[in-house]
């Protein structure tokens, strides 16, 4: 599986392993619930916040990881293109970056990306 971020004016982010199977998402109801004292509860409903959630990319040098963590902090609005069938946005922001080594295997950095989703 290839997956490749772009950004206006980058170059792309193509990380050594995409952990999809650890993208983790979540979409949050904006519609409110008015308790009425002495009738059936009125609802007004609104669209749903855009989709969030956290995308782990994984690099097999520290220099790449860090790398992708300074791209990822451009005020830009991201693209991101896969060949595997995901539930990935197509587009996003980046909300928070982290890069942290693994503990288990010495050559592996993890890129998490807290995106939401750009509709």
């Amino acid at each position: 599986m290839i997956t490749s971020i772009t950004y206006p004016g980058g170059t792309p982010i193509v990380p050594d392993i995409t952990v999809v199977g650890s993208v983790d998402a979540e979409v949050v109801s904006r519609s409110i619930t008015h308790e009425i004292l002495d009738g059936p509860p009125v609802h007004t409903l609104r669209p749903s916040k855009p989709q969030t959630g956290t995308l782990r990319l994984l690099f097999t040098t520290s220099a790449k990881a860090h790398a992708a963590k300074d791209q990822l902090t451009a005020a830009a609005v991201y693209t991101i293109s896969s060949t595997a069938g995901t539930n990935l946005p197509s587009r996003f922001v980046v909300r928070s970056v982290t890069v942290t080594q693994s503990r288990a295997v010495a050559n592996v950095w993890t890129v998490s990306v807290d995106y939401e989703a750009v509709v």
